[in-house]
């Protein structure tokens, strides 16, 4: 895995754009909120496939004209980004289970949807090879809200960088 500092509001953006044809297609809507400077240190492409799984999850499972509420910004020294949807949502006996392979809430549904059962168990396996963790938990009014906590970058260790970075500059 090729590790770097990512902008995590950016590349949820990113994925944001690029599943937005398949909200328009059921009349739902995206929105997205982002906090400025919510860097992480991660594989783009393995963290860029957890977002898009957990996002295409909430569209696929979302009612049509429904909206799904994606946030990110910083907690501390965590990334947090929240994909809440306003689905049927997820019994408590099984908020664990959706994260492993295969595993179907409604078999008839997944399999009419296209459905393998291996999303959310690949959104697991990136955000955990990035070092961070998933979670489900009951939205408030409904739904789920998917969480995925990541480790900021230090603010030291980028700032000690830039100026070894300028430092050197300097010397040319």
């Amino acid at each position: 895995m090729l590790r770097e500092p990512i902008d995590l509001g950016q590349l949820t953006g990113d994925v944001v754009s690029s599943l937005r044809i398949l909200a328009d297609e059921r009349n739902q809507r995206l929105t997205l909120g982002v906090a400025d400077g919510v860097s992480v240190t991660a594989d783009r492409l393995v963290l860029r496939e957890a977002i898009t799984n957990v996002v295409d999850n909430a569209i696929k499972h979302g009612p049509q004209t429904s909206t799904i509420d994606i946030r990110v910004r910083a907690d501390g020294n965590q990334a947090l980004l929240t994909v809440a949807d306003e689905g049927p949502g997820i019994a408590a006996e099984h908020r664990e289970r959706i994260f492993d392979r295969f595993f179907r809430l409604d078999e008839a549904r997944s399999r009419q949807s296209g459905g393998t059962g291996l999303g959310l168990a690949i959104a697991k396996w990136a955000v955990e090879a990035n070092g961070g963790h998933i979670s489900v938990e009951a939205g408030a009014n409904g739904g789920s809200v998917f969480r995925i906590v990541l480790p900021t970058v230090p603010a030291p260790a980028a700032a000690h960088h830039e100026h070894a970075t300028q430092r050197k500059g300097g010397h040319a």
